[in-house]
């Protein structure tokens, strides 16, 4: 009682079936769907949606997280020479993997926008829209 409850990243809700269950029976509030989707499909989401949407619009998310040894720290990159950030948290046993690139998408109407500076700053140079404006087939 009393409590609002929000359902966020790294929560994957990505269609209106759990959308539905979770507004239902858990009485969440607000709700942000996931930050892979396209723009599509979020602007989907947000149609059917009987709760208020809040997009991930701009941030720096992690892309996984590991309670394994990782004996690297710092930068790393892959063959396509995408860049990653390596960092264990103080005080924590759990080593995460950034990308390098801050994610960044246009504002959505009639939703919520969420900006996670945790680890980003306002208006950096090297943002990725990821999925975003990518049609698939």
């Amino acid at each position: 009682k009393g409590i609002n409850i929000f359902l966020s990243f790294p929560f994957p809700l990505t269609n209106s079936l759990a959308l539905r269950e979770f507004s239902e029976n858990f009485k969440i509030k607000k709700i942000q769907p996931w930050i892979e989707l396209e723009k599509e499909e979020i602007l989907a989401f947000v149609k059917k949606s009987p709760l208020k949407s809040e997009i991930y619009r701009y941030g720096r998310p992690f892309i996984l997280a590991t309670r394994a040894s990782i004996p690297l720290d710092g930068e790393i990159y892959d063959q396509m020479k995408n860049g990653f950030k390596i960092a264990c948290l103080e005080n924590s046993q759990i080593t995460y993997l950034y990308p390098k690139e801050v994610f960044s998408i246009p504002e959505i109407s009639n939703t919520d926008t969420f900006f996670d500076l945790t680890n980003a700053k306002l208006n950096e140079k090297s943002v990725s829209v990821f999925n975003f404006s990518t049609e698939f087939v």
